[in-house]
């Protein structure tokens, strides 16, 4: 377990962006107790993107996986799945807040004991753990999961593996697999939040260029004229590209096909995000049509020549953000 320092977000006390650079520096072991006061309690479904978010700031990998949001789903029964024969879920939360601060630390001890006895007789105690940490990230995440995914997998495969051995000691009461069974249920209500098991970074710039064309489909693209009833306009505040009515060339279907040009794709589409990784990350899902060999921009005909441009399909607007996969 790690303390961190308790920031009071919704008090007022500190802005979103420096509670996304605390969680940053807590676990680089750079931080003091700077911040005081309680960690607000956040309606369901605020999470710290929600409170970054207040001050337009993203929320990055890296402090996703520092510091893990688990949401609850609250359901009939509050935050419980069970209540453990409380006459409701208030009575229990107060059962819960009592034992915490009566024996907080109790296990402790007898915990560290049994470890430390553990060691005195066997050198093959770290290996279990490991193979134990290695068998949980493998029947939990898929063999192509990021390395952000099996970070987080890996975190809760500890806390598993502890539970358990807790349990075999004695301590916890507890029959044998609820320890590992909370840790999934916790990993895969975190994974179904998160909605990939990508890299965080690239997910959300794909979703920043669906988007942006969401947004700015009509007025931030000049319309190529195609002969067919269809019109070039110009002088448009801002043009990021151009935009063309014509067959798509995998499925022939005829729709909006979105030329960036390649400033505006690295500097408006792709602000604060690696615009060669998301380009690339586009064509994988079928989202961009590649140029020549492994060019990832293309040379298409416009009412200012022949320019070379980020090719995005009609898939972009398809509500699919991995059409191909």
């Amino acid at each position: 377990m790690v303390g961190v320092p308790q920031i009071n977000v919704y008090g007022g006390l500190v802005s979103g962006a420096q509670a996304g650079a605390e969680m940053v520096f807590v676990f680089a072991g750079q931080v003091e107790d700077t911040f005081v006061g309680d960690l607000a309690a956040c309606p369901a479904g605020d999470t710290r993107a929600f409170f970054m978010g207040q001050n337009g700031e993203k929320v990055r990998g890296g402090q996703e996986i520092r510091l893990v949001d688990v949401p609850c789903d609250v359901g009939p029964m509050g935050i419980f799945e069970d209540i453990h024969g409380a006459n409701s879920p208030g009575e229990f939360s107060d059962q819960l807040r009592l034992a915490a601060t009566t024996y907080t630390g109790t296990a402790y001890v007898p915990y560290l004991e049994n470890i430390i006895e553990i060691l005195g007789t066997t050198t093959d105690f770290p290996a279990y753990l490991r193979e134990q940490r290695d068998d949980f990230i493998k029947r939990n995440v898929k063999d192509d999961a990021s390395s952000q995914v099996r970070s987080v997998c890996g975190r809760f495969a500890v806390v598993a593996a502890a539970g358990e051995l807790a349990s075999l000691m004695g301590i916890t009461g507890w029959p044998e697999g609820v320890a590992t069974q909370a840790a999934v249920t916790c990993l895969k209500a975190w994974l179904a939040a998160r909605g990939t098991e990508g890299d965080h970074d690239i997910d959300q710039g794909v979703r920043a260029v669906v988007a942006f064309i969401e947004k700015f489909a009509i007025t931030r693209f000049q319309t190529i004229a195609t002969g067919d009833g269809d019109f070039t306009f110009g002088g448009m505040a801002g043009r990021v590209g151009y935009r063309k009515n014509t067959a798509d060339q995998e499925s022939g279907i005829v729709a909006w096909q979105y030329y960036v040009l390649p400033e505006a794709f690295q500097n408006e589409v792709c602000r604060g995000y690696n615009a060669t990784a998301i380009a690339t990350e586009l064509a994988k899902r079928g989202l961009l049509l590649r140029g020549d060999g492994r060019n990832l921009t293309k040379k298409v005909s416009t009412p200012d020549g022949r320019v070379r441009v980020y090719h995005l399909t009609s898939y972009i607007l398809s509500g699919e953000t991995n059409y191909k996969k």
